[in-house]
């Protein structure tokens, strides 16, 4: 009977996470190395949107990278966001989805060790996003 109970609500749990999984709003890009990578520039309240195959040429030159991040975004439904700045190594950018839109959350690092930082995000096509810092 607890084996019953317990795997009803695993289901129960598990079934809605299923279903947001495949439509995901928001998905982080990982590609290690990319710093020394992107031409984008900006600030990390202002990324560059890249809505195209041709679009993500013009801001990173390295094929393979092109490649790998080609692999995990599909232009035909997705565009990029490439979070771009100098910062400190202790600088956060972490992605809610609140609702139907996503917000990006900044929070400053303390250390005062200057260096580049490239973040890259998916979303949907057409999802509402606005960037936010925390003090």
């Amino acid at each position: 009977m607890r084996l019953l109970v317990t795997l009803t609500a695993s289901v129960a749990i598990l079934w809605p996470l299923s279903s947001i999984a495949g439509e995901e709003l928001v998905k982080e890009i990982k590609i290690k190395g990319l710093t020394q990578l992107v031409s984008a520039k900006g600030s990390v309240t202002k990324p560059t949107t890249v809505k195209s195959r041709e679009e993500l040429v013009k801001v990173i030159r390295d094929k393979t990278a092109r490649l790998r991040i080609e692999s995990q975004v599909r232009f035909a439904t997705d565009e990029l966001l490439i979070f771009a700045w100098q910062g400190s190594s202790g600088d956060r950018l972490e992605a809610k989805v609140k609702g139907n839109q996503v917000e990006f959350i900044y929070s400053p690092g303390v250390t005062d060790d200057v260096r580049p930082l490239v973040r890259l995000f998916a979303l949907k096509k057409g999802t509402k996003w606005e960037v936010k810092s925390r003090p």
